[in-house]
């Protein structure tokens, strides 16, 4: 009964655990390069981008190689990208998506820094973020599956007695 007990308490301090998500965005084919803006985006339980991978086809931006901001719509359904500006910057390229609600509002551009001229550029046609998915393992399960194992192992190890006692006949 003590172990249940001890198993029970360690089950209420144990944290809820939530995955992160990750988000792609599918762009239009832009003119001028006759490329489109690409790329995924990682959210962590708050909302906040911890992760992404954007490219035009030519240039690469991840979170290692560049700085910037990706805001979105706040958390009110399932779709966090309602609204949305994408704007990061490697010091020599730039990619830029936004939407704000209205179709007029729409831009994808990517920018190359060093000749101040734009690479690809789209306003009018925003593209689509889908939801992807990411088996995130949680804390509480691997505490539940060591905790039966343990239990089990201890009801097994009462269970076995010594043979002490035992009596047996010869075998000729």
């Amino acid at each position: 009964m003590k172990i249940l007990l001890a198993i029970f308490s360690l089950l209420v301090f144990v944290g809820t655990a939530s995955a992160d998500s990750v988000w792609t965005y599918t762009g239009n084919t832009m003119t001028g390069c006759n490329c489109a803006l690409d790329g995924s985006v990682t959210l962590d339980s708050s909302g906040n981008a911890t992760a992404w991978d954007f490219t035009d086809g030519t240039h690469d931006l991840t979170q290692l190689t560049s700085t910037g901001f990706i805001h979105h719509s706040p958390q009110t359904g399932s779709n966090p990208f309602q609204t949305w500006t994408v704007a990061l910057d490697n010091g020599a390229f730039e990619l830029f998506s936004q939407f704000t609600g209205s179709a007029f509002e729409a831009t994808d551009l990517s920018f190359n820094d060093a000749t101040q001229g734009q690479f690809g550029f789209l306003q009018g046609d925003h593209g689509v973020w889908t939801p992807g998915v990411v088996a995130t393992p949680e804390p509480a399960t691997g505490l539940l599956v060591a905790g039966g194992l343990l239990l089990a192992g201890i009801f097994r190890r009462k269970r076995r007695k010594p043979l002490d006692s035992a009596t047996g006949d010869r075998l000729a």
